[in-house]
């Protein structure tokens, strides 16, 4: 598995248990590698060159690590952030978000200080799963449309793979259970000044109208009546759950900040490479907080939130047996399975995620498969299909008598079927209802009206 980081490589580096000789030079990759083993598991490890940032440069490094390790089942991209603070999620400097999309309800009691500025105190959380509608946990904040109406964001993200949702959940049932081993692997790195919570110094969370006082790197002017009380907490790391905003730009103002977040619906984290891997490389995000995307962002927390995110990575890795890896598909197995069949099935109860996976698909084969031509049809009622098979239609223009009663979905299987057709893929979504997929005594279903050609394969 390929683990991709943004900063604090020498954090990720020292958390190998075992490592490897590094590959040979390749004039066509200027990624440099660490190979290793975490567990029972292979590593490669790699980082975005010094000074890069932006999805651009994590999409590269996707790309050239793909290329040269094209066995790799999925990645880790790990490396830190800046933290959303908020009275819905208790986020702070050190602590870990992960791209598994959550619903967290927390209610606080305001405790105030003076008139003019409010405190917070945690009184009581509980955090529930809620896939979002939208994305699959990472969200592009600068991808969109300007419209009469203001900015649109357009386009949607994947979700990470199964086999690492899965070793999510488990880690989070057993850190339900205080049974988790993030501090343990996280005490590894505490040896090295540099990452220590120590050298870190003190988490102090301004107001978001205060602004940063003086020139300077640090916040030795930054006047404490404007920091926000909070409560002590128990643990020393806290793992977060939910939405991280990505793009191009660095945010450091706490106006912007909110506003975006309110935008999107609530954020954890805010970044700049995760919106440049999710459709192109199967992976989780985990990211260490080190700062709060304001005025008072500085470097000193980076070193400490590499460590968390690191420890945390790890610990994901740990629960994975190796016999899952295996069962992940690459890339070049995905597309030889379809090269090879005409037919494909994605099975499994509704909700578990088949669309996500016929999605990432459909998005590995536009990548390396670019002259194919790509069909997402719903198959919700034989309507709908027929509607899409006309859009279909259209958009290929197929030939159609002027007032013609002839049978849209007839037309699109004869053509789909024939040579001068090219490449194809065809996704047929949501087929849930057996009646309306598979022939009845009373009607055709959609599966008598899908194409079948050498050229071109239905999923």
């Amino acid at each position: 598995m390929g683990v991709r980081a943004a900063r604090g490589a020498g954090g990720r580096t020292g958390n190998v248990d075992e490592e490897h000789d590094s590959p040979p030079y390749d004039a066509h990759d200027t990624n440099l590698y660490t190979c290793g083993r975490i567990g029972e598991h292979n590593v490669i490890i790699t980082c975005l060159p010094n000074g890069q940032t932006g999805t651009n440069a994590a999409a590269a490094v996707a790309v050239q690590m793909k290329s040269t390790f094209p066995s790799t089942r999925f990645g880790l991209m790990v490396g830190i952030g800046g933290g959303v603070p908020s009275e819905e999620a208790g986020v702070r400097l050190g602590d870990v978000v992960s791209n598994v999309r959550t619903q967290v309800r927390t209610h606080y009691a305001m405790q105030p200080k003076r008139p003019c500025h409010a405190r917070l105190r945690l009184v009581h959380a509980r955090l529930t799963s809620k896939p979002h509608q939208t994305h699959g946990g990472v969200v592009r904040y600068d991808s969109g449309k300007a419209t009469a109406s203001g900015f649109e964001r357009t386009g949607a993200l994947n979700t990470p793979p199964t086999v690492l949702l899965n070793a999510v959940g488990k880690v989070r049932a057993k850190q339900m259970r205080v049974k988790g081993r993030l501090l343990e692997y996280l005490s590894k790195l505490d040896s090295l000044p540099d990452f220590s919570r120590k050298a870190a110094g003190l988490d102090n969370l301004f107001e978001a109208e205060y602004k940063h006082a003086g020139r300077g790197a640090t916040c030795e002017k930054c006047s404490a009546e404007h920091t926000i009380t909070r409560e002590t907490r128990r643990q020393e790391v806290a793992v977060h759950y939910g939405t991280i905003a990505s793009g191009n730009q660095v945010i450091n103002d706490a106006a912007v900040r909110d506003k975006l977040s309110a935008e999107l619906g609530g954020v954890l984290c805010l970044e700049m490479e995760a919106a440049g891997l999710m459709n192109s490389f199967l992976c989780l995000v985990v990211r260490g907080i080190c700062d709060y995307a304001d005025s008072h962002k500085n470097n000193q927390w980076q070193p400490y939130a590499a460590a968390t995110a690191t420890a945390c990575a790890k610990e994901v890795l740990s629960v994975i047996p190796p016999a899952e890896v295996a069962k992940a598909h690459t890339v070049d197995e995905a597309i030889r399975e379809a090269s090879d069949s005409q037919k494909l099935s994605i099975v499994g109860l509704g909700g578990t995620g088949k669309t996500q996976v016929a999605l990432q698909f459909a998005y590995i084969v536009k990548e390396t498969l670019p002259e194919w031509f790509i069909f997402w049809m719903p198959a919700l009622s034989m309507e709908s299909f027929e509607q899409a098979c006309a859009s279909v239609g259209r958009a290929l223009c197929i030939p159609q008598a002027p007032g013609s009663k002839e049978d849209v979905k007839k037309l699109m299987q004869q053509h789909l079927s024939s040579s001068q057709a090219g490449q194809w893929l065809l996704v047929v979504d949501n087929a849930n209802d057996a009646d309306i997929f598979f022939r009845t005594e009373q009607s055709r279903g959609i599966v008598d009206y899908l194409p079948e050609s050498e050229t071109g394969v239905v999923v």
